[in-house]
């Protein structure tokens, strides 16, 4: 073989494509890769020298909005809950105060005034008045008072009562512990030396003699109360309620 067939063998077999030697894109020819295509790895690439993070940003993004509604969630969810707590330890207090106070009024002392006689004694008439508790518990620090009115004509309790309370503070009578279901008297008489003509007369008219008074006193826990109260003396000697100052508070 001289040296051109030599040559022209030897470009042939650089332009064929033996088992051994590779193949290159023609774009004429439809392959699979052409000039203006990019590859994975090019691609690749090219997001690198642009600053961008290749993968789906997408999902991040959502993932951030499932995140944010799951913080409102929870900070409305304890804020609620706050609130209900809140309701409930008031609720609890109320209760506890609404069973103390029931309990305090169950086991108060209730102290009342009976006048259980008026009687002529010595020229002048006298009043025996008990002072009792009907409570469960016992009255402390008891200040007691009462006074008795005599007159020649029906007297109207409304001036006397008025008339007690301007002199209530100088007539006080103490009584330190009154236990349950003890009594105590606070008897009261007229001045000695009464007329003559107004002993008479309350024997044979109502509303001739009134006796009103007042006990104020205390419970265990401190709490004040006060007892008003107002009788008359009947003609026929009975002793009636007067029609007002009969509280107990």
């Amino acid at each position: 073989m001289n040296e051109e067939q030599e040559a022209n063998h030897g470009d042939s077999d650089n332009g064929s494509s033996g088992p051994g030697s590779q193949s290159r894109s023609n774009p004429a020819n439809g392959d699979e890769f052409s000039k203006d295509s990019e590859s994975p790895r090019r691609a690749y690439n090219n997001h690198r020298r642009k600053g961008s993070k290749p993968g789906p940003t997408w999902a991040l993004a959502n993932e951030t909005k499932v995140l944010g509604r799951a913080t409102v969630g929870v900070v409305f969810a304890t804020l609620v809950l706050a609130i209900v707590g809140i309701f409930q330890v008031q609720i609890a207090r109320d209760s506890l105060k609404a069973a103390h106070e029931d309990s305090v009024k169950a086991e108060r002392p209730w102290v009342w005034a009976t006048v259980e006689s008026v009687e002529r004694a010595r020229g002048q008439l006298a009043a025996r008045v008990v002072f009792k508790n009907y409570g469960k518990s016992a009255a402390l620090n008891v200040v007691a008072a009462d006074t008795m009115t005599v007159d020649q004509a029906p007297i109207k309790e409304e001036a006397v009562f008025a008339e007690f309370n301007g002199g209530f503070p100088a007539m006080k009578k103490g009584i330190n512990v009154l236990p349950p279901g003890q009594s105590a008297r606070i008897d009261v008489a007229t001045e000695p030396g009464t007329k003559e003509k107004y002993l008479r007369y309350y024997e044979t008219h109502d509303k001739a003699v009134v006796v009103v008074g007042r006990a104020i006193y205390r419970d265990v826990f401190g709490n004040t109360y006060q007892s008003d109260f107002c009788y008359y003396r009947a003609a026929d000697g009975s002793i009636l309620l007067c029609d007002a100052h009969n509280t107990m508070q």
